[in-house]
């Protein structure tokens, strides 16, 4: 995987896309769609396209064709109940 060096000013090094997905990154469904309306199907995986060119990229960013896409990943459960909110409390 390379990098591509941000100018002066920029936040780091924007890492080139990986040709994998991460690891717990969401993939695409079986017609290739990613399931937010913003996400992008890239290598295998859902990426968020970012505002701004590749020098906009910061270091947790990755870069494909001159733009930044940040890797998608499922949200956290929030308990649905107090009993599991309070299964810790002694």
């Amino acid at each position: 995987m390379g990098a591509t060096k941000v100018p002066p000013g920029g936040e780091g090094v924007a890492l080139d896309l990986p040709q994998r997905p991460l690891p717990g990154q969401l993939k695409p469904d079986a017609s290739g769609r990613c399931p937010g309306r913003s996400h992008t199907s890239l290598n295998g995986g859902c990426w968020r396209a970012l505002e701004g060119g590749e020098e906009k990229c910061a270091e947790d960013e990755y870069v494909h064709k001159g733009k930044c896409y940040a890797p998608v990943f499922p949200r956290g459960r929030q308990p649905t109940s107090e009993s599991s909110l309070d299964a810790g409390s002694p």
